[in-house]
């Protein structure tokens, strides 16, 4: 699946799925798919400032995490092997959870 459908279909889950997930999350699934926040992630730029709004968030002041998006650059080989070997993984255990009922 590319990028785009997959984040499509996460929305689309959480949208679904939306009566299952924890209540403290819930406003948090509804910002994320009104404002694109996983399409946002495909960027250098988008990760700088989702790494600076969460050193806003945490509390250590915007700026903090500014060289976060450079050391995922540097070492974009080497994240993309462990996504690679990771992602697939993940997938099987979601679809095997969203095929599983809940209460």
């Amino acid at each position: 699946m590319e990028f785009h459908g997959f984040v499509k279909h996460v929305y689309e889950i959480l949208k679904i799925k939306r009566a299952i997930l924890p209540p403290p999350f819930v406003p948090v699934a509804d910002k994320m798919r009104r404002e694109d926040w996983l399409t946002s992630y495909e960027s250098l730029t988008g990760l700088s400032t989702a790494y600076d709004r969460i050193a806003c968030r945490i509390g250590i002041g915007s700026g903090h995490l500014a060289k976060a998006a450079d050391i995922v650059e540097e070492k974009r080989d080497f994240l993309s092997t462990q996504f690679n070997s990771l992602f697939p993984k993940l997938m099987e255990a979601v679809q095997s959870n969203l095929r599983t009922p809940h209460k």
